[in-house]
């Protein structure tokens, strides 16, 4: 039954880009409450984007158009406000219990006069000062950042470092009692469906190619010069990436690294279990080491070999993760797995289950139910 309280819902990314945090905790958000999604989509994207079906909701669907360059040119902002301008209306006029908020980057479509006096949470899912984009202009983004805090009746943090770097920052705008970590989490429906379809894996077949996927987003984060050295020296080994992307690749080209694009997230699991391993190839940076990184959760479903940079927030992977602190020991543990002669056990089946199961959406959402209860 839903219940009569209800949320406006502000989405910093287009419904349709790679299935991440914000998608899930809307989805999990309508189960309970009447939910009302305002997401940004670009006027003119030339690159392809996946279909996210939205299904099973509870409230409407509204789009905040972002017009190009509009935070430079004043005639493209100005345009990106009349475009709005129904859509700001509605906010305004409708009396929400809650505003949810998963990034200080809506505050440059929202004014903010809209919101200061309603009941906030800002579900803050990375470091929005450590994105390269947003250190161009870090004034700008830190005025955004620090007027979401102050103004927020609770926030809810993805890992601890966040938190404490939310506290460094704001700390005599919010108490440190308002902040809660909740940790992403995996999809639980395909925990469920898919969980007999992963004890029969695929094993690698020497004679071929070594498939390693990697899906999310492809931005500058992602760790190319190491790609480029394994592929290098291990020629049986080639590189499948899975995701919109944010960067130029022509500059990466290789023969063995291919770029698939976006696909529905409906779609995703054949593709992963079509891959001998899976790879979270980063740059170890600051925003990188405030990352608790969904597409582990998802990638331990399948049950193959994972290999990730080594950083803090993911040690409590380490059982079902290899993890690693450069290219040379990367290039060693994918080494290790092409020889079939080593013969490397996968994990515990029933530990991996069981590990899965306290990091569902659905179990993380009972923080968040506790959360917006004492907020409203």
């Amino acid at each position: 039954m839903v219940r009569t309280i209800k949320i406006a819902y502000l989405m910093h990314v287009d419904w349709n880009w790679a299935k991440q945090r914000p998608h899930f905790v809307y989805e999990q958000l309508s189960k309970k409450y009447k939910v009302d999604l305002y997401s940004i989509k670009n006027m003119f994207r030339n690159s392809k984007l996946a279909v996210n079906p939205i299904e099973n909701v509870s409230g409407e669907s509204y789009i905040v158009k972002k017009a190009p360059f509009s935070g430079r040119n004043n005639l493209s902002k100005r345009i990106e406000k009349l475009s709005n301008k129904k859509v700001i209306q509605k906010l305004l006029c409708t009396d929400y219990d809650l505003v949810w908020i998963t990034s200080p980057v809506m505050l440059h479509f929202i004014p903010i006069e809209l919101i200061q006096n309603r009941k906030v949470i800002y579900d803050c899912m990375d470091d929005y000062l450590a994105f390269s984009v947003n250190q161009r202009r870090i004034e700008l983004h830190l005025a955004y950042e620090k007027k979401l805090v102050s103004i927020s009746t609770a926030v809810i943090t993805t890992s601890n470092l966040l938190k404490k770097r939310i506290l460094e920052r704001y700390g005599v705008h919010i108490e440190a009692e308002k902040i809660q970590v909740v940790n992403n989490a995996m999809n639980g429906d395909w925990l469920n469906e898919h969980t007999k379809k992963t004890n029969n894996v695929s094993r690698y077949v020497e004679e071929e190619l070594y498939t390693v996927v990697y899906v999310g987003t492809i931005g500058d984060w992602i760790d190319f010069e190491s790609l480029h050295y394994v592929l290098q020296q291990n020629l049986k080994v080639r590189f499948k990436f899975i995701g919109p992307i944010e960067i130029k690749v022509k500059d990466h080209v290789h023969p063995r690294l291919e770029f698939l694009g976006p696909v529905s997230h409906v779609e995703l699991p054949h593709l992963l279990h079509s891959g001998d391993a899976f790879i979270m190839p980063f740059i170890k940076n600051e925003l990188i080491e405030a990352v608790n990184p969904v597409k582990l959760y998802e990638y331990i479903l399948f049950n193959k070999p994972i290999f990730a940079i080594k950083y803090d927030e993911i040690e409590k992977f380490k059982p079902f993760v290899s993890l690693y602190n450069d290219k040379v020991e990367l290039c060693r543990l994918i080494e290790r797995h092409t020889n079939v002669a080593n013969n490397i056990a996968l994990p515990d089946d029933k530990q991996r289950i069981e590990f899965l199961k306290e990091h569902t959406w659905e179990t993380r959402m009972e923080q968040i139910y506790k959360v917006i209860e004492e907020t409203v």
